[in-house]
């Protein structure tokens, strides 16, 4: 079955169709401190919920923990039983992941400023007969998008190779009753989310899943 679509790009900055306004948008500080320690410092995060993580580059997690609903949060993190090496500090929100670098060397800690990332989540909305997807993208690496049915046969797929906020707008009401996934893809991250069409040609979403 051929799946008709509509793209719409625009090359802004501000991602409008996200509704992310940078006067809003709680701050994640990163300092170093004393010998192998770092402080982080989350404001403006009310009604937020963050997940810290620490792990090293291949993966393993030293550090994982959660934070919820606090409006002024400063922690310190003491490093001094890690060895030399770089890691990688994670902090998710619902809608964005930031990823900082930090190295450990000679007992000291250092943070690599020019290895800092953002990356904001899609979002996928159903207004019938549409399923649309917004997201913000920064590198240069392109985004492919799928949309899968439950056996992992792909119905549509793309390569897009632009940076800024990016619109997608699916025509879905010619798929048949059944279980879908939407799948985006960078060099960094993948993001997938379900979506069902019942016989009343109603959709459902499930929450949106993070992979790496």
């Amino acid at each position: 079955m051929k799946l008709l679509t509509r793209c719409i790009y625009a090359f802004l900055f501000m991602g409008i169709s996200l509704s992310l306004d940078a006067s809003v948008e709680p701050t994640v500080s990163i300092r170093c401190q004393k010998g192998q320690s770092f402080s982080l410092h989350l404001k403006g995060m009310k009604n937020e919920a963050y997940n810290i993580k620490l792990s090293d580059e291949s993966g393993f997690v030293f550090i994982n923990e959660s934070v919820e609903d606090q409006d002024d949060y400063l922690k310190f993190f003491n490093l001094k039983k890690l060895p030399a090496g770089s890691y990688i500090i994670r902090i998710e929100s619902e809608r964005k992941i930031s990823l900082q670098t930090i190295s450990i060397n000679n007992r000291k800690l250092s943070i690599k400023t020019s290895a800092k990332k953002e990356i904001y989540k899609p979002t996928v909305k159903f207004e019938n007969p549409y399923l649309d997807l917004n997201m913000i993208h920064f590198e240069d690496d392109g985004v492919a998008m799928l949309i899968k049915d439950k056996k992992g046969y792909v119905l549509h797929k793309d390569k897009i190779f632009l940076t800024g906020s990016i619109t997608k707008r699916f025509i879905v009401s010619a798929l048949p009753v059944g279980n879908y996934i939407v799948e985006i893809n960078t060099n960094n991250y993948s993001f997938e989310q379900e979506f069902s069409i019942n016989a009343d040609n109603k959709v459902n979403l499930s929450p949106l899943i993070t992979g790496e």
